[in-house]
C-alpha cells in the first residue's frame, strides 16, 4: 500500500508543477510564446524566480508538444499525462 501512496503522491506532485506550468503560461504572454516556441527554455527558465519540478519522463512528454496555441498545449499535455498513467 505504501508503494502505491508514493506512486500517487509523484503523480499528484508533477501533475501540480504541470499545473504550476499552465498557469504561468496563461498570465504571462512572453512565458507562454517561449513555452510554445522553445519548451525547453521555458522549462530551465523557470517562472518568477521559481523553478518547475517535473520528472524527467514528463519532462520529455512536455518537450515532444509542438502546439501553436495554449490551448492545444494542454490539450497535448492531458492526452499525453492519459498514456503515461495508464
Amino acid at each position: 500500500m505504501a508503494m502505491h501512496t508514493c506512486y500517487t503522491q509523484g503523480i499528484n506532485s508533477s501533475a501540480s508543477e504541470i499545473s504550476r506550468l499552465l498557469v504561468a503560461a496563461v498570465i504571462n504572454e512572453k512565458f507562454r510564446k517561449l513555452l510554445l516556441t522553445q519548451p525547453e527554455k521555458a522549462l530551465a527558465a523557470g517562472f518568477n524566480g521559481e523553478r518547475f519540478r517535473i520528472p524527467t519522463d514528463q519532462r520529455k512528454l512536455i518537450l515532444e508538444i509542438k502546439a501553436k496555441t495554449l490551448e492545444e498545449f494542454a490539450s497535448e499535455i492531458e492526452i499525453k499525462q492519459e498514456r503515461f498513467v495508464a
